[in-house]
């Protein structure tokens, strides 16, 4: 079996451009204030262990005319088995599918998420699950960046409304390094994984390498587990400290 194709993506959309009356308005704008709809403004993306980031963005190409980058991106999910992201699941893949559908764009072939904000909310009780505060504790390298030059809604302003080189600059580098950012965090929090996470790298023999960090020839055997129905073998990577279940026990 060959080793999945794992991406690493994350993506930037368009703010919503809408009629209204006070600046003091909350909750619900009707949908027939909007003048300009979302859209996919970049993306990054990064297939794991590769070096190289793939990086994309609409700019010169006009508000909301995000066809192109989006041909492109499908083009990656195509070929992805499973997709990585900071809260993509909910968010990163539900945008790129709104956007298939306005397009009449036909959906890309199935890939299994992994979505890492998802495994930091179920595994542990941090004072934030954003990926700008877990990556500040967690990751050693890669820290999401806080882009000074354009802080908070500038940088949108930037390259959504006013197509600066320099702005579509500086939304590149950060796309860029929120995608490193991810990847960084992901692969240290790869033991922490339940079951029903996808492994990144296949496994003929769990006694023998690991399906998180695909380390081979340093898992050890440790106390067998108990389901309801019966024992199964469990084996413990020496490497990123994940479990997996191994056969069941004769």
């Amino acid at each position: 079996m060959r080793k999945p194709n794992v991406l690493v993506l994350d993506i930037e959309t368009a703010p919503i451009i809408a009629a209204i009356w006070d600046l003091k308005i909350q909750g619900y704008v009707p949908a027939n204030q909007i003048i300009q709809d979302r859209y996919v403004l970049a993306y990054g993306a990064k297939w794991l262990g590769s070096d190289k980031v793939i990086y994309d963005d609409q700019r010169g190409e006009g508000p909301g005319n995000d066809r192109r980058l989006l041909l492109g991106l499908k083009k990656l999910l195509e070929k992805a088995d499973i997709v990585v992201s900071w809260n993509g699941e909910s968010f990163d893949a539900k945008r790129i599918n709104a956007r298939y559908q306005i397009l009449h764009i036909k959906p890309p072939s199935g890939y299994r998420h992994y979505d890492t904000m998802k495994l930091v909310k179920i595994t542990a009780d941090h004072t934030s699950n954003t990926l700008d505060y877990v990556s500040s504790n967690v990751n050693k390298k890669y820290k999401k960046l806080h882009h000074n030059d354009y802080p908070g809604f500038a940088l949108w302003r930037a390259t959504a409304l006013a197509d600066t080189y320099k702005g579509w600059q500086s939304m590149k580098k950060y796309n860029i390094h929120d995608v490193l950012s991810t990847e960084e965090a992901t692969l240290n929090l790869l033991a922490w994984a339940p079951e029903s996470f996808p492994e990144f790298y296949p496994v003929s023999d769990r006694a023998l390498s690991c399906g998180r960090c695909g380390y081979y020839g340093h898992m050890k055997a440790v106390q067998s587990k108990l389901t309801n129905r019966t024992e199964f073998h469990q084996y413990r990577c020496t490497k990123c400290g994940g479990f997996q279940k191994g056969k069941k026990v004769k």
